[in-house]
């Protein structure tokens, strides 16, 4: 379906933020520390990252049309 996140590459962004984030101590404490973390993990992202999740769309596609629309590893 043309609005699975299988197809949004921004979800992809998220999954690495939150785990660079998961792997902090110490864990932020409160809502503004959490997103200032937010904020420092997302300036972190290299632009061979982007890149990188940008370059799986065709295999994403080709997974999904494989799948009927159904799950895909992504």
């Amino acid at each position: 379906p043309a609005t699975s996140p299988d197809l949004n590459p921004i979800e992809a962004i998220w999954r690495l933020m939150k785990s660079r984030i998961s792997k902090l101590h110490p864990r932020s404490q409160n809502n503004k520390e959490m997103i200032t973390e937010i904020h420092t993990q997302w300036n972190q992202i290299m632009d061979y990252e982007f890149g990188q999740i940008l370059d799986t769309m065709n295999d994403r596609v080709d997974a999904i049309l494989s799948a009927n629309g159904g799950h895909t590893k992504y």
